[in-house]
């Protein structure tokens, strides 16, 4: 492997891969030393284009509060009215429009959850935003399965970057198959 792709590999690998957040355990997370998470909002928590999560969404929030974990949403969402309701619901942190990769939005993450980054977990269903970003923040790193196929429509463009970027990682054995 050359010195690119062991690059490429240290920003796109995820730290962890698993289907739905549901899938995180409270006790596991902290045992590793994660005291906050930054969730990823549509397609994440929360159906693509619907109003609200899952049951079993909430009931996975309330554990992961319930446990001690400070939890916020990071959200590049264009309609924050939708990511202020949940957050304001569940009792939740948020930032709408936080320009995920970009560092700042990270940054404003970790100041709000008021930990290091070595403490702070990026939960999401992009590659190209949640993983590479918090891979770059220095954030433990879990993609999920998108909770539907439907997406944004620039959302439709980093999908198309990301099943080739997914692909390699799986070739070099870095991912499972799906």
């Amino acid at each position: 492997m050359n010195r690119v792709e062991r690059w490429l590999l240290r920003q796109l690998e995820p730290n962890q891969s698993v289907e739905a957040v549901t899938e995180l355990d409270p006790d596991t997370l902290w045992q590793q030393g994660l005291r906050g998470v930054a969730l990823d909002f549509d397609n994440t928590i929360v159906a693509w284009h619907s109003p609200a999560p899952t049951a079993e969404v909430r009931d996975w929030l309330r554990r992961m509060q319930a446990r001690g974990f400070r939890l916020t949403i990071l959200s590049n969402a264009g309609r924050p009215k939708r990511v202020q309701r949940l957050a304001e619901e569940t009792g939740l942190l948020y930032l709408a429009r936080a320009c995920k990769p970009f560092g700042f939005a990270y940054r404003r993450a970790l100041w709000q959850l008021d930990l290091p980054p070595a403490q702070v977990a990026m939960v999401g269903d992009q590659l190209m935003t949640d993983v590479l970003g918090g891979n770059r923040a220095g954030l433990w790193t879990v993609l999920v399965k998108p909770l539907v196929n439907r997406d944004f429509p620039l959302t439709r463009l980093n999908r198309a970057i990301e099943r080739r970027a997914l692909a390699w990682l799986r070739g070099k054995g870095k991912l499972p198959e799906t």
